[in-house]
């Protein structure tokens, strides 16, 4: 909450913040400003709410409102308002000096927060806040979760525990769905506790940090489906990132054991068995009993995994990822070879260890993979074709080999047409074989009839390479008036004549063969670029020729007119 000048109040308040704070001014909704106490001012308004400044020297050093913009730190309109009533006020002269030396400060019409605050003894407050949070369950939820890290106990993980329970009875319950009213504030809770672990973690209180986020966990994977959203996935993703940063810490042997055993314990749980918890679980043990040096005992935890078959198949392929990550480490070679053998026959299983591999950028792995699925031909590759080809690509621009990037870079381009793979090919390829490349890529191109876009392709190419025969003659035999009209600029400049006649040619034939409005529209837009463009007594003279061809065409005679 930064101080601010008084005197600059355009330049330092977001434009649009000062516009909402003039207009509630000058619409009468902030009316008076007061000075309660020493150079502490509130504004008189319609709302029900107490803009409060805290100014000195024309400097506002702090202020206060009831609204959300201004609990989270920002500036709102009726703070903005409130100063700018104050620097009229202030500025406004007056016929008399006024004598304050000897005047008592009038008492405030309004009650604020700040008055009662200043008013009422601390036994008083506390009474009253006991009374209220029995009243007012959703309050005592917030009071318990703002403050449950001072709170001093013997198992931290009991009490985060009741502290998590409190917050999912509250605001879930046994409700299907979570509406957003009640969303928000377990929202707002949960924050409240992640905020806290993360300034445990700062301040190297690893156990709490290991107690809360362990039960955060616990307590929210289950309700997770309930929110129609990410927001509660976001939370979790934020409660996995932090134990990935508490399992790498200097954290004791005695720690690293208790919380081992707990995710142990956890991870197989039926609960944890949708999205990706357990994966994100996975992770964080692979840190930790890395940092023990007990990966033999991870192995085993995991070959028990791959025996189960209530997993399922996706969540069983995430278990053999996580398998083969392992044995790779520990340098079981048989076990890694059973596995890539086994991907090769298991969809789910070859896209989770091609992504895996990617993760960790094992190059030996993810070739392996993709070359041995091409050789079987199994179709495994069918829905990843692209990914696998962008990947070769890559592999062999690092490994600098020029046949392998050349192979990789034509088929994507084939593929997609994306020019940036045309240029890596040109980038690549000799000169002196370069031409005789370019007339198989377009060969190539034009005898497939699945682009969509061939047409478009073809004529950029031959423009780049600037082959203005070659883009006349494709132009001519496609019958693309459209084409002819985009490559207007560089086919008038090196053939006028040329581009005369042939757009002349398809001008006229268009209008034999094509009836109706939207395609006289089209004609005359074509036509109206050329008039626009040098050559405006070429057109006007097409046009002639149009309306004396075809007097009885009345769409096209007005698409004509309009351009004329």
């Amino acid at each position: 909450m930064k101080s601010f000048s008084i005197l600059d109040l355009e330049k330092v308040i977001d434009p649009d913040i000062f516009d909402a704070g003039l207009q509630l001014v000058e619409e009468g909704i902030i009316s008076g400003i007061k000075e309660i106490e020493t150079n502490l001012w509130v504004a008189r308004t319609s709302l029900e709410i107490e803009p409060e400044l805290l100014i000195s020297r024309d400097k506002v050093k702090t202020y206060s409102c009831d609204c959300q913009l201004a609990r989270s730190g920002n500036i709102c309109e009726h703070i903005a308002g409130t100063a700018i009533l104050f620097r009229r006020e202030r500025n406004r002269p007056t016929s008399k000096t006024k004598r304050t030396t000897s005047k008592k400060k009038a008492p405030p019409k309004k009650i604020t927060t700040a008055h009662i605050l200043n008013m009422v003894s601390e036994q008083e407050i506390k009474d009253f806040v006991r009374k209220y949070a029995r009243s007012n369950r959703q309050f005592a939820v917030s009071l318990k979760t703002k403050f449950a890290h001072l709170f001093q106990s013997e198992d931290t993980g009991k009490k985060y525990g009741q502290v998590l329970e409190t917050i999912i009875k509250t605001h879930v319950g046994r409700s299907a769905y979570l509406k957003v009213a009640k969303l928000r504030r377990l929202l707002k809770n949960l924050d409240e506790l992640l905020d806290q672990a993360e300034n445990a973690l700062a301040q190297n209180h690893y156990g709490d940090v290991f107690s809360l986020l362990s039960n955060f966990i616990e307590y929210v994977v289950p309700v997770v489906w309930k929110s129609k959203g990410d927001d509660l996935l976001v939370r979790l993703d934020r409660a996995f990132q932090l134990l990935n940063q508490l399992v790498q810490k200097d954290i004791s042997p005695e720690l690293q054991e208790k919380m081992a055993a707990k995710m142990i314990e956890e991870c197989p749980k039926f609960k944890y068995r949708s999205g990706e918890t357990t994966a994100k679980f996975f992770f964080s043990l692979g840190y930790l009993y890395e940092r023990m040096g007990q990966l033999d005992m991870l192995s085993d935890f995991i070959e028990e995994q791959v025996k189960d078959s209530t997993w399922g198949h996706w969540l069983m392929a995430e278990w053999q990822v996580f398998r083969y990550r392992i044995a790779s480490t520990l340098e079981k070679e048989e076990v890694c070879k059973e596995i890539m053998a086994e991907s090769i026959l298991d969809r789910p299983l070859f896209n989770r260890m091609i992504k895996d591999a990617e993760l960790r950028n094992d190059k030996n792995t993810l070739k392996y993979l993709i070359e041995t699925a091409k050789e079987q031909d199994s179709g495994i590759l069918n829905n990843m074709a692209l990914h696998t080809e962008k990947i070769l690509l890559s592999m062999a621009k690092e490994e600098k080999n020029k046949r392998n990037l050349v192979i990789h870079a034509e088929k994507l381009f084939l593929d997609t047409l994306d020019l940036q793979y045309f240029e890596l090919l040109k980038q690549n390829i000799s000169k002196y074989k370069w031409s005789s490349f370019f007339a198989r890529l377009i060969d190539k191109i034009t005898s497939n009839n699945k682009y969509w876009v061939q047409k478009e392709a073809v004529a950029e190419l031959l423009a780049r390479e600037k082959k203005i025969a070659g883009l006349f003659h494709y132009i001519q035999q496609i019958k693309s008036l459209t084409l002819l009209s985009k490559y207007e600029t560089v086919l008038l400049n090196n053939d006028r004549l040329k581009y005369i006649e042939l757009f002349e040619s398809m001008a006229m034939d268009h209008a034999k063969h094509h009836l109706g409005e939207k395609n006289a529209r089209f004609l005359s837009e074509k036509i109206a670029t050329l008039i626009n463009g040098k050559e405006k007594s070429f057109a006007q003279e097409l046009i002639r020729k149009l309306q004396t061809e075809y007097p009885q065409r009345r769409s096209l005679m007005n698409e004509l007119s309009r351009i004329s």
